[in-house]
């Protein structure tokens, strides 16, 4: 049960949570934890896997393309469009690095094409070290 007391958001939300099983093996694959939006809390709802690297912490994000007006006036569709981002951020040098891994697609597909989405992002993620934050970054906190 969605934890938003707007009932369109809490059907987009509770949509979001069908994802779990996958966003949940996958980030426990690959040293991730589930992180699930709350009520106030920036761009609702949205998923994120977060790994806790040192000295780079690694995001996956996964949130809705729609703006917000829409979402709280239609609630869920299965044509609703959905982003898959991926952040790191160096701690030492302050530094972040932001790509979108894919956008727009319908959150019909995604049962389907998670599961690879997410390797594509992992795997751009993992070449993402220090130097390459460093030199393709930009300076600021943003995961």
């Amino acid at each position: 049960m969605s934890p938003h007391t707007n009932p369109k958001l809490a059907a987009i939300d509770d949509a979001l949570t069908e994802l779990h099983p996958i966003l949940e093996e996958f980030g426990q694959a690959h040293g991730f934890i589930l992180h699930r939006s709350h009520e106030g809390s920036y761009n609702v709802p949205r998923r994120w896997l977060r790994r806790e690297a040192a000295p780079v912490i690694h995001e996956i994000g996964l949130i809705i393309a729609s703006e917000m007006l829409e979402r709280l006036e239609r609630g869920f569709y299965p044509e609703m469009p959905c982003t898959l981002y991926l952040a790191a951020f160096d701690r030492k040098a302050q530094r972040h690095f932001n790509a979108s891994v894919f956008e727009a697609q319908p959150f019909c597909s995604l049962q389907d094409s998670l599961w690879c989405y997410l390797a594509d992002a992992v795997a751009k993620l993992d070449a993402c070290t220090s130097d390459y934050i460093l030199h393709y970054g930009v300076y600021g906190h943003a995961v």
